[in-house]
């Protein structure tokens, strides 16, 4: 009111004003097809005034665990804590789709029948257990008697008995019922699946370079998943398998830091070699 400013520095035409077009120019094109939208993408669109976008919804996955022993708490002799399904639900979440969890279905013919039949809505079904050919595995046989069974048995290890089938044009992926074997099925079946089904990026697990402590056993003609735990050696990591076999015992890959990978050409992996330790779990 009536004061007096002082200038003491010269203020160029233009400073600190920020010009039209300066964040987005008029017709730029800010994200090409199939681009996955992140959090700051959003902000972009929101300042762009995009109000409204075309996108792929996530991959819907029915997961339909199977087998009369499973129970979710407090098993009985001959009963075991139902855990595949769990897991596989979190990892479809984590892997970009939306996963139905059902509730466990014993091995019966109408039972397993009406769960596939019911699931039919989604992009992909998965079962987990009665994938292999005892008397009460009986998932094949049903999604053959509905549809059609593409593929039973793989040679990988563990995880041989996966399979995949389709019912109304609906891909059927049937994982083991061990644990370890279920996931492994998992990542190397229903993930690139569920990336194809989405249109979602398909990165490849990141890897740390390791020396092998000890000798990996594998068998030729079968890709082995030989689970290790990393830790800091003298001349840097170093993988220490935890198991090769075991595929009913899930804290062999529940407290190992990746696996690696034997291919199909080679018997084992001597101790003293670099190998490459898949981080499976990491999905950025």
């Amino acid at each position: 009111m009536g004061g007096v400013v002082d200038i003491e520095t010269a203020v160029p035409e233009g400073e600190n004003v920020g010009p039209v077009g300066e964040d987005v120019a008029d017709g730029e094109t800010l994200f090409e097809a199939d681009h996955r939208l992140r959090a700051t993408d959003l902000g972009l669109l929101k300042a762009a005034g995009v109000r409204q976008v075309t996108a792929y919804q996530r991959p819907s996955v029915g997961v339909v665990p199977t087998g009369e022993e499973l129970v979710q708490r407090d098993p009985d002799p001959g009963e075991i804590i139902e855990t595949n399904g769990l897991t596989v639900s979190r990892l479809v979440e984590r892997w970009g789709g939306a996963a139905t969890y059902r509730n466990v279905v014993p091995d019966d013919r109408a039972a397993l029948r009406s769960a596939l039949q019911r699931d039919l809505t989604k992009d992909i079904v998965v079962t987990t257990g009665g994938s292999s050919v005892g008397k009460r595995d009986l998932v094949a046989d049903v999604v053959e008697d509905l549809g059609e069974v593409l593929v039973h048995g793989v040679a990988i290890k563990p995880g041989h008995p996966v399979g995949v089938g389709v019912i109304e044009g609906r891909p059927i992926v049937m994982l083991p019922g061990y644990p370890v074997s279920c996931i492994v099925g998992a990542v190397q079946i229903l993930r690139p699946l569920l990336k194809h089904r989405g249109r979602l990026p398909e990165p490849p697990h990141p890897t740390t370079e390791a020396r092998l402590d000890r000798k990996v056993a594998s068998e030729v003609g079968v890709r082995t998943f030989a689970r290790v735990a990393l830790r800091e050696g003298e001349d840097g990591p170093v993988a220490e398998p935890t198991r090769v076999g075991g595929a009913s015992v899930l804290s062999s890959v529940a407290r190992a830091d990746g696996w690696v990978v034997v291919p199909e050409a080679r018997e084992g992996v001597p101790a003293g070699e670099t190998v490459a330790v898949e981080n499976w779990e990491y999905d950025g």
